[in-house]
């Protein structure tokens, strides 16, 4: 057997479906702003690989003309060009 609602409570579930759906809605627009968001890191994070690939393959070609020398070699090239390519000797390892 089914029971009629008094009005006061038909108001009441009708203004608590339309807050559900204000609710919804805010929500689906903080997801699109949020998968917005998400496609321009993306792309970011895409062009900074590319340039992180491009300096580190720049880096490798630099370094490689110390790589395969011997211990005193590799020091005589630390002590000409100073600190700095000492710490880019560890990439020959």
């Amino acid at each position: 057997m089914r029971t009629r609602q008094t009005p006061a409570a038909t108001a009441r579930t009708v203004a608590g479906i339309e807050d559900l759906r204000e609710k919804r809605e805010g929500i689906l627009k903080q997801i699109s702003a949020e998968e917005a968001e998400k496609v321009d890191i993306q792309g970011k994070l895409q062009e900074l690989t590319r340039r992180l690939t491009g300096i580190n393959e720049s880096l490798a070609r630099k370094v490689g003309g110390g790589c395969g020398q011997g211990p005193g070699q590799s020091r005589a090239l630390h002590t000409q060009r100073g600190p700095a390519s000492a710490t880019a000797s560890h990439f020959c390892s």
